[in-house]
């Protein structure tokens, strides 16, 4: 099963690190830029499977409604990089926070814990 990760980043150097270390990580994954919520709401939106949410910098601190909402809806992990937003009682996610800035290390140990905890998934 090939996965799906989205990069929510605006910086367009960060994003390209973040997605080659996603993708050196795992071959087969499909990973997709973003550079605002907005185009990540649409990303969410058309209609493909979505496993895993990488918010980094200001928008890991989101708390936009429509995102989490979308976010959740696809049972997707949400990895805020950077932070921890308050909790918004109306929506329940998966999410971890990993400290910035990011490493290829703490990235590459990320997705090996997911695999190791969900198997089938991964």
């Amino acid at each position: 099963m090939h996965l799906r990760y989205i990069v929510v980043e605006p910086d367009l150097f960060v994003s390209e690190d973040l997605c080659d270390i996603l993708r050196t990580a795992d071959k087969d994954a499909n990973v997709v830029a973003a550079t605002t919520l907005s185009i990540a709401c649409g990303i969410l939106s058309d209609g493909g499977r979505v496993d895993m949410v990488f918010l980094n910098g200001k928008v890991a601190q989101t708390q936009d409604e429509t995102f989490l909402s979308l976010v959740q809806n696809h049972g997707a992990l949400m990895v805020r990089i950077g932070g921890r937003a308050p909790l918004n009682e109306d929506v329940t996610l998966a999410e971890i926070c990993v400290p910035a800035p990011f490493t290829n290390e703490a990235i590459m140990g990320l997705l090996r814990e997911r695999r190791r905890l969900a198997p089938g998934e991964m």
